[in-house]
């Protein structure tokens, strides 16, 4: 970053164009959008392309990040008694370290399967040198019609038993299967198919917020969504509840906001 800084390349223009919408939905004045700039190139260009250029970075998860993996492992023993369990995650700039840590969390607490759904244009990251190991540690699911039958299938005979998927968005709402985040921008959204399935089978939701904070990788976890007790509907609100709270403390690392230019 402070190369591209010096030779006068700075902010990338990936990275503007995605600062102009994240102004815009959010409400921000420019002199904000010119303060948060430089926190949105580190987290939303620089910093993922460093991570995503050594594998080892995700395959020893554990040992480069022990005090968070050991987080997410004692969260995850607190619910092992579920037989079933989704973990939900966001598309902030720390992807996809979580995923992976809760990957190897499930690795050391059970022997059952373990399993991941990636959008159908992530398909060919999986076959780059970068990518590659996602199938190697766990059964992927590409969310193409082919792939979402047999996910619906296996949470309904049980034999998803760990699933980690992200809330997919900015999608326009309106659109049926999706939700608009009206606490931010009538003009955003995000998929609910997935989540709306999983809430109405009755199988738990964990979602996993996750962020940097003081150069360290910071990670909360949300309630733990069911249906019943709560109606899926509730489940849904809550998703929606969360993504809303952390886009107003972290809009900078929101990893969609050229996506969002583009499509409202």
């Amino acid at each position: 970053m402070d190369a591209a800084r010096a030779r006068g390349r700075f902010p990338p223009r990936f990275v503007m164009e995605g600062g102009r919408s994240m102004a815009r939905h959010m409400g921000m004045t420019e002199a904000r959008l010119t303060e948060l700039l430089p926190a949105a190139s580190l987290y939303q260009y620089f910093l993922p392309s460093v991570l995503a250029a050594d594998p080892s970075n995700f395959t020893r998860i554990e040992s480069r990040l022990p005090q968070s993996f050991a987080l997410v492992r004692d969260k995850f023993s607190e619910l092992e008694s579920h037989r079933q369990l989704v973990i939900t995650t966001f598309h902030m700039s720390c992807l996809p370290l979580v995923p992976m840590l809760a990957n190897v969390a499930c690795t050391q607490l059970r022997t059952g399967p373990r399993h991941v759904i990636v959008a159908p244009r992530n398909r060919s990251w999986l076959e780059t040198d970068s990518g590659r190991w996602v199938t190697e540690v766990c059964e992927v699911i590409v969310a193409d019609t082919g792939g979402l039958r047999r996910l619906v299938a296996g949470l309904r005979d049980g034999s998803v038993e760990r699933l980690v998927t992200l809330v997919d968005g900015p999608h326009p709402p309106g659109n049926p299967g999706t939700r608009a985040l009206s606490g931010i921008s009538p003009a955003l959204g995000f998929r609910i198919g997935v989540l709306s399935r999983v809430l109405s089978m009755g199988i738990p939701v964990l979602p996993v917020l996750h962020y940097w904070q003081s150069e360290r990788l910071a990670i909360e976890f949300g309630p733990l969504l069911t249906s019943p007790p709560a109606s899926r509907e509730e489940g849904i609100d809550a998703v929606a509840g969360i993504i809303e709270g952390i886009l107003r403390r972290h809009p900078e690392q929101w990893l969609n906001w050229p996506a969002a230019r583009l499509r409202t």
